[in-house]
This record gives C-alpha cells, sequence and structure tokens, in this order.
C-alpha cells in the first residue's frame, strides 16, 4: 500500500513487534526551535569547543600509538611497571593537594589559594588584563 508521501507502508506479520524496512515511524519530538524557547537551551558548537575537540583527538590518537610502540619495544612487564610507577605518583599528589587544602583552606580558585600561601603575590595579577 502507498501513502500520500509516496513511501510504501507494509504492516509487519503477525506476532512481530518490529517493523518491516519501508514503514514510516511517527516521529512525535517537537522541532528544536520548540525545545530552544522553552528551555532557553540551543544547539550548536562553538570555534572553541570544536577546537577542544579537535586537540582531545590528537591526544588520544598520540597516547594510543605511542602505547602500541612501547607495547612492541619493551613488551607488556614493562608497560604494567611503568603504570603503576606513574599511577603511584598520581595517587600522591592527589594526597598531597588533599592535605595542602585541609593545612590552608582558602575560598576562592587556584590563584587566590597560591596567593595567599605562596609567594604568587609578587606577580601581577592576570585579571587585571582582561
Amino acid at each position: 500500500m502507498i501513502s500520500q508521501s509516496g513511501v510504501t507502508q507494509n504492516s509487519p506479520p503477525s506476532g512481530s513487534g518490529t517493523p518491516i524496512l519501508g514503514t514510516k515511524i511517527p516521529h512525535s519530538a517537537p522541532p528544536s526551535e520548540e525545545i530552544e524557547a522553552a528551555t532557553g537551551l540551543h544547539r550548536g558548537l562553538s570555534a572553541r569547543q570544536v577546537q577542544m575537540i579537535a586537540v582531545a583527538g590528537t591526544i588520544g590518537t598520540g597516547l594510543f600509538l605511542g602505547t602500541g610502540r612501547s607495547l612492541a619495544q619493551g613488551g607488556p612487564a614493562s608497560m604494567l611497571i611503568c603504570y603503576g610507577i606513574v599511577g603511584f605518583i598520581v595517587y600522591v599528589t592527589l594526597l598531597l593537594l588533599g592535605e595542602m587544602a585541609t593545612q590552608y583552606p582558602v575560598a576562592g580558585e587556584l590563584f587566590d589559594y597560591l596567593e595567599s600561601q605562596f609567594l604568587l603575590f609578587l606577580l601581577p595579577d592576570p585579571l587585571l588584563y582582561d
């Protein structure tokens, strides 16, 4: 049977809940303009977001290829040893950051913390140049 839009609509065989190829399924989602007007949100990516996605893809590819090269040259045991060493360093760094945050509590961002606790007060304020 041919509908007004010219798309062939076949009824599925009895007992099967899936439509056959060529069956037109009604689309009940509202258009994106209505969603934007109702929620104030919009779809789209800025140039900066696209750049960040590209950089992340490049870094991921580099890590993947570097891991394969390391595996080929050193074998799996060397990779596991290096992974354990780097994991330990990251763990200790996070522990030390937690200790510093509880020892010197500061409300604000990283620059406020560094300025109040360390010698960063000698440097000019980066927000003055924006």
